[in-house]
């Protein structure tokens, strides 16, 4: 089996190195170097100086014949260099990974290309790759290296036992920052802290159970209800975001939120603009260029900004829904 790759190796070797060889031919004959340098040859002799030395020389000695063929057998060698090298690079860097169970890589990208290509079902392809002996994959994107477990040890070991060794990075920040912001999910350290302490003082787990179940429960009723009196075929994904979104909502701002309508906008729902907007977000980590495309408005940040422009709207009016509420109590 090594013989027969080692064959095919060199046979196609060959092949390129033929082909370059009449591209080579091809492009000086196309562009007639030797006939332009042989008109400025019948200029006079030509002065020039080498370390403040005078010296004299004809161009016609400077530009021969040879001098091309020279050129054309450097350019052939360099380039065929460069494709072996190539060549054995990733057959190599394949072979070394004939047995690994984690995704195939490829030199440079690493597992980009694999991603990409599974990027509509990223969830599946990315869980394919456990079982019961092997509970950490890793992934390289570029140069960065990432690391997915299910192992219930290491898992307890990252959030709780050694949390804070494991930090989101300054790199995770700055992607997420433009949904995230400062808050809990995207800050460390004392930062982190802080909200961690405002959170666990307004959201108890027994007041987030209560609060909770008679929401999610009194929204499904209505959602049913709705459902039975319409007789009509719905998009199941979306009206069951619409609820998750309006029942947290409800929790988050209390009786100035009304599911009627606070959850539609002019621009659609705002349970969807929120989720095309963290899917816009993941893009991020799979494209490196993302910050060009930002800045340029265009492609799938031009779609992020404008759903966060809605969620924006949506957050701006319930804040000032909550404050004229509570105006008469801080009076």
């Amino acid at each position: 089996m090594l013989l027969t790759s080692a064959r095919t190796t060199f046979e196609l070797l060959r092949h390129l190195f033929e082909s370059l060889t009449a591209l080579n031919d091809v492009l000086f004959q196309s562009f007639p170097i030797e006939s332009m340098f042989h008109n400025l040859s019948s200029l006079s002799i030509v002065p020039f100086t080498v370390r403040k030395i005078s010296c004299y020389s004809t161009l016609d000695s400077l530009i021969r014949r040879p001098f091309y063929s020279e050129i054309k057998e450097f350019i052939s060698t360099a380039l065929l260099a460069v494709l072996i090298y190539a060549c054995l690079r990733v057959w190599t860097h394949r072979r070394a990974q004939r047995y690994s169970k984690d995704p195939k890589t490829w030199p440079i990208l690493g597992s980009h290309l694999e991603a990409s290509r599974n990027y509509d079902r990223l969830l599946d392809w990315t869980t394919s790759f456990f079982d019961e002996d092997h509970r950490t994959v890793k992934m390289t994107f570029l140069a960065r290296r990432s690391y997915y477990t299910v192992d219930p040890a290491n898992v307890e070991h990252i959030l709780k036992t050694n949390f804070q060794n494991y930090p989101k990075g300054v790199e995770s920040h700055r992607r997420s920052f433009d949904l995230l912001g400062n808050g809990i999910l995207n800050t460390d350290g004392q930062m982190w802290r802080m909200h961690r302490k405002l959170g666990s003082l307004e959201f108890s787990v027994q007041k987030l159970r209560h609060l909770t179940s008679s929401v999610y429960k009194k929204n499904a009723l209505k959602l049913l209800e709705d459902l039975y009196i319409s007789n009509e075929g719905v998009d199941a994904q979306e009206l069951l975001l619409d609820m998750t979104f309006c029942s947290i909502c409800e929790v988050v701002f209390g009786s100035a939120f009304n599911a009627e309508s606070d959850c539609k906008t002019e621009g659609g729902s705002v349970a969807v603009a929120l989720d095309n907007a963290q899917e816009m977000l993941t893009r991020r980590y799979q494209y490196p260029w993302w910050k060009i495309t930002k800045f340029l408005n265009i492609g799938s940040e031009r779609v992020f900004r404008e759903d966060m422009t809605k969620f924006s709207s949506f957050l701006v009016k319930m804040i000032e829904k909550k404050k004229t509420q509570m105006a008469p109590t801080v009076c």
